[in-house]
C-alpha cells in the first residue's frame, strides 16, 4: 500500500510539473499571438495611414492640375485678348499713315 502511495505521489508529482510546463507553454504561445496580433494591427493601421496619405496627395495634385489648367486658360485668353488689341492697334496705326500719305500728297501737289 506504501509502495502504491508513493508511486501514487510521484506521478502526482510528474502530473503537476508537466501541467505547468503545458501551463507556461500556453502562456508563451498566448503572449506570442498577442505580440502578432499586434504587430498584424500596427501593420494594418500603418498601410491605413499610407493609403490616406496616398489619397491626399492624389486630391492636392489634382487640385493643383485643376488650378494650373484654370490659370493656363485664363493666360490663354489674355493672350489673344492682347492680340485682338494689337491688331486694333495696327489697323488703327496704318490707318493713321495712310491718311498722312494722303495729306502729305495733297500737299505736295497744293
Amino acid at each position: 500500500l506504501l509502495a502504491a502511495g508513493e508511486m501514487l505521489r510521484q506521478q502526482l508529482h510528474v502530473s503537476n510539473a508537466l501541467k505547468a510546463e503545458m501551463e507556461e507553454k500556453l502562456e508563451t504561445a498566448e503572449a506570442e499571438n498577442y505580440r502578432l496580433l499586434s504587430e498584424k494591427k500596427n501593420e494594418d493601421i500603418q498601410k491605413l495611414w499610407m493609403q490616406a496619405d496616398h489619397e491626399r496627395a492624389l486630391e492636392e495634385g489634382n487640385m493643383e492640375k485643376e488650378m494650373l489648367q484654370s490659370t493656363l486658360a485664363d493666360l490663354k485668353a489674355s493672350h489673344e485678348e492682347q492680340k485682338a488689341e494689337v491688331k486694333a492697334g495696327q489697323e488703327a496705326l496704318s490707318q493713321e499713315l495712310r491718311k498722312m500719305a494722303e495729306a502729305v500728297r495733297a500737299l505736295k501737289q497744293a
